[in-house]
């Protein structure tokens, strides 16, 4: 749970715990052996929500938190296309509600709904409902061949192309989540850690630094970063760290390879003026040729 009060009530993992707080309370009180309906309701519900909130815990780990991460937002990204999903779905149970009323998977709205959703995962349960003989049997048939095609076939391929698709991009972001919630959670522990004694960092030893420029001060982040250095280990970093690297590596290779292509680039030039300047020169020496000819034509023309 946050400690800032401002970022409490904005933070949805604290909503899961007060119904979880919620839940336990009533299913515990009062304690006895026999546990009416409403209580069996709450402990189901807070016992799904502790895991739950146990999961998303564990993403502010190095090991689970990437995974995590990416499973929240694959939920996500199917969250939404549910509306697609829902209209084939009701149109499909509604359908088959009126063709098999009698039928125990189709004889009410509800249960026509769960029918048609449980039938989208791949249970069909061909032969024992759509094989029986009837009035109807043949459009039964034809409502079923659609279902598959458009249900079973495009919408659940369209599903495992948005959760699996763009894998390289949610696995970048999840990397940069996870390392926010790593942040928060060490930024938060050291602001709110004072008000626990047991648990308070050493005090900081009075230095001089002049008296001792050499010697480390001991600060409380710093403490606080080598306790957590025991759960978080250094691989992502080395991962980074190599990456980054590698990308100044490539980055130097593009740049010489820059600059490979502007000094042959530059030779070219002066190259290509170097001959344009003797042709110039030859075309001024031609002109100047022709010009001392018609002047000498002239003189003689007017002697004459």
């Amino acid at each position: 749970m946050k400690f800032n009060k401002t970022d409490y009530f904005i933070d949805f993992e604290n909503y899961i715990e007060w119904v979880i707080y919620i839940g336990t309370v009533v299913y515990v009180l009062p304690g006895r052996s026999t546990k009416a309906n409403a209580q069996i309701v709450a402990g189901a519900i807070s016992i799904f929500l502790a895991w739950i909130n146990f999961a998303l815990f564990l993403k502010r780990f190095s090991f689970f938190g990437i995974y995590i991460i990416m499973t929240k937002r694959v939920f996500l990204t199917v969250c939404k296309v549910l509306p697609l999903v829902v209209l084939f779905i009701a149109a499909f149970s509604f359908s088959l509600s009126l063709l098999m009323p009698l039928d125990q998977g189709f004889n009410n709205v509800p249960v026509s709904l769960l029918t048609t959703f449980v039938m989208m995962t791949g249970d069909l349960d061909y032969r024992g409902t759509f094989l029986a003989n009837g009035s109807l049997h043949v459009l039964r048939k034809i409502f079923l061949v659609l279902f598959i095609l458009m249900v079973s076939i495009a919408i659940m391929n369209l599903l495992t192309g948005l959760a699996v698709g763009d894998t390289n991009e949610i696995m970048n972001r999840s990397k940069e989540k996870k390392r926010i919630y790593k942040a928060t959670l060490v930024i938060t522990l050291e602001r709110n850690l004072h008000n626990f004694p047991i648990f308070s960092p050493p005090k900081i030893k009075n230095i001089n630094i002049q008296d001792h420029p050499d010697e480390k001060v001991e600060c409380s982040s710093s403490w606080l970063l080598r306790q957590w250095e025991k759960v978080y280990d250094d691989e992502e970093l080395e991962e980074r760290l190599n990456e980054m690297k590698n990308d100044e590596e490539d980055h130097e290779k593009k740049l010489d390879g820059l600059r490979e292509e502007i000094k042959k680039t530059n030779d070219l030039v002066h190259k290509n003026t170097a001959a344009m300047e003797t042709k110039i020169e030859n075309r001024l020496k031609n002109i100047e040729a022709m010009l001392a000819q018609i002047q000498a034509g002239g003189i003689l023309h007017s002697s004459n």
